[in-house]
């Protein structure tokens, strides 16, 4: 297993980007790739797809870690 550093990545989701605007990011790109699909593309469209959607439930986990914190 690979001992990632992760600080440079904790600092941009605590200071420059807020979590709840990556997850309406992701939303937003996955709505506009749906959009504009090509069926010779289904096949990547997919794959695409389901990274977004791993994206996208990891940074909700963050924004309920972050939203629990604010309470």
């Amino acid at each position: 297993m690979v001992g990632y550093d992760y600080k440079e990545f904790d600092n941009m989701i605590n200071t420059w980007c807020k979590v709840d605007d990556i997850c309406d990011a992701l939303e937003e790109l996955t709505y506009n790739y749906t959009r504009s699909l090509d069926v010779a593309y289904a096949d990547q469209f997919k794959e695409d797809i389901a990274f977004i959607e791993f994206l996208l439930k990891a940074f909700k986990i963050l924004k309920k870690q972050k939203d629990k914190n604010n309470q």
